[in-house]
């Protein structure tokens, strides 16, 4: 066997009978990394159900779109939102949910219940991650609603007033990394 190069490591074959120089594994770093920052406040009416069933790609009010194709299909994706959330309605139960192209279903949800109707936003984070499962192009977005009322992002509900000048921000990040 011949010297390898910088930046390969010795490992057994596909057919497992021989070893042979491969290129050693990237740092522990993302892949790729894509990102949406909204500055601007913004809000719906759509509703998602407050009961046992998953809330659906129609329910709620889209305020993320990020394109992203994994590299390869064992590649590990995580999923990062911090938003600042609004209802019109204390007490109003708010999903946010992402979803996978045109799925009804999300691939993750969380929720929480509103305390502040008509106030100020309060703060949802939320981490997700799964294998890629495809190198396909995908598109994921990102839906909130309440169960009732109207449900925003980066304003207080009354008056529908965005407030921080643009520094009040609301992040959806994806990013690849090779499986540990």
């Amino acid at each position: 066997l011949a010297k390898g190069t910088a930046n390969q490591k010795l490992s057994m074959n596909s057919a497992a009978n021989a070893v042979e120089w491969q290129t050693a594994a990237a740092s522990k770093g993302p892949l790729q990394r894509k990102s949406q920052i909204l500055t601007v406040g913004a809000n719906g009416s759509t509703t998602v159900p407050s009961n046992d069933t998953k809330p659906q790609i129609t329910e709620g009010v889209e305020f993320f779109t990020l394109a992203c194709t994994a590299a390869a299909s064992t590649n590990i994706l995580t999923f990062d939102l911090d938003v600042n959330v609004s209802s019109s309605v204390g007490g109003a139960d708010v999903f946010v949910s992402i979803y996978k192209n045109s799925t009804a279903d999300p691939i993750a949800s969380t929720m929480y219940e509103a305390a502040n109707g008509n106030d100020f936003p309060e703060k949802v984070s939320f981490h997700f991650e799964q294998v890629a499962a495809d190198t396909s192009a995908n598109t994921y977005t990102v839906r909130i609603g309440g169960h009732t009322g109207t449900t925003g992002i980066n304003q207080i509900q009354s008056g529908n007033a965005r407030r921080g000048g643009g520094a009040v921000t609301s992040t959806f990040i994806i990013e690849e990394y090779l499986p540990e």
